[in-house]
């Protein structure tokens, strides 16, 4: 089975950078962008060689209409648009996106480094549609106090069999799906 991209199996650490990205003219700058993405894996080896401690690791997630321009005729099985849900005054929009730059170490510069020289190497091919960055709070706790992740899978092997595709979709095998979640709380409230 091909290598995972590097931040999917490895416990999450303290800094995360999440940038979400539209390609402009996504015809005419497929090529360029699927070559730049490939790239990903040695630019995060050249930042994460300043601290080896920070654990720097990353991904790339494409998105399902710029996979379509990229590939046409072959797509992971299960990969589809994200349809908005509502209940109850509550709404989980469908933002969509391109790219996803998923970004985490022990350092909040690092990871800024390896996301600053994505964004230079993609220019005004593509343009931000949101940056986003994580960090562990206290124990885990979300900002309402919830311990979040409890019941996540925990060591590579678990975490592996949730994550990665694997003989189901032997085409892909070795790549997984993600799916963001941005909450918005009134702390207030």
């Amino acid at each position: 089975m091909p290598q995972p991209q590097s931040v999917i199996v490895p416990e999450p650490n303290s800094a995360a950078l999440f940038v979400v990205l539209k390609v402009k003219n996504p015809a005419a700058n497929a090529p360029a962008v699927a070559r730049l993405v490939a790239q990903v894996p040695v630019l995060t080896a050249e930042v994460g060689a300043f601290d080896p401690d920070a654990k720097l690791v990353s991904a790339v997630g494409i998105g399902p209409a710029f996979w379509f321009v990229l590939s046409p005729q072959k797509r992971p099985r299960l990969l589809r648009p994200f349809k908005a849900i509502s209940a109850q005054g509550r709404v989980a929009p469908a933002t969509g996106g391109d790219l996803l730059l998923h970004i985490v170490s022990k350092r909040h510069d690092v990871n800024f480094e390896l996301g600053l020289r994505l964004r230079r190497e993609l220019g005004d091919m593509v343009e931000v549609m949101e940056e986003v960055r994580g960090f562990a709070y206290l124990d885990s706790r979300d900002l309402t106090g919830f311990i979040d992740g409890t019941e996540n899978p925990h060591g590579d092997e678990e975490r592996t069999a949730a994550a990665i595709i694997g003989s189901e979709d032997p085409d892909f095998a070795g790549g997984s799906y993600v799916l963001t979640q941005r909450y918005v709380h009134n702390l207030e409230k």
